[in-house]
């Protein structure tokens, strides 16, 4: 099983080989305070690139699609991809 540090790597050697998000689009997605509630129920209250479990008020960016993630994992997937990891819809 791989580390968080090593699947990290892998996004970021990723984001050489890819297209992702220039960081000014990146830098440009809202960062919220999370929230438990009936609206979170399609992406439950994990960010689903590492598993980790969000917390009451912990800071998280939300994209187009109302999917929330942590910053520090979903800043280098989108410098690797243009699209959300969740229904891979492209974000502009």
């Amino acid at each position: 099983m791989r580390t968080i540090l090593e699947i990290m790597a892998l996004v970021r050697r990723m984001a050489e080989i890819e297209n992702g998000l220039s960081e000014s689009k990146i830098k440009s997605i809202p960062i919220i305070s999370f929230q438990k509630n009936s609206q979170n129920l399609f992406c439950g209250d994990k960010c689903v690139i590492f598993f980790t479990n969000l917390l009451e008020k912990e800071k998280v960016k939300c994209i187009q699609f109302g999917h929330f993630f942590l910053p520090d994992c979903i800043d280098p997937w989108l410098n690797a991809k243009d699209e959300c990891p969740i229904c891979r819809q492209k974000i502009v």
